[in-house]
């Protein structure tokens, strides 16, 4: 999924968290709440509100990618 996919779907009071896997245990445990951050007029994704211009989902596998 597009990261403006992602935004529009936040927009649209969607509710959007990341999943970390336990390698050790083999299972899925919930992560953060994703949310938008906006730096002028310029939408950014993140899972802490630091008013940071950039992405800081950045390192994360899509579902796709795992799968």
């Amino acid at each position: 999924m597009a990261k403006n996919d992602v935004i529009t779907l936040l927009k649209q009071k969607h509710t959007l968290t990341t999943a970390v896997y336990n390698y050790t245990g083999e299972f899925w445990s919930r992560g953060s709440d994703i949310g938008i951050v906006v730096v002028n007029n310029i939408g950014y994704l993140r899972t802490d509100p630091d008013k940071t211009s950039r992405d800081n989902l950045a390192n994360l596998l899509l579902i796709d990618e795992i799968r």
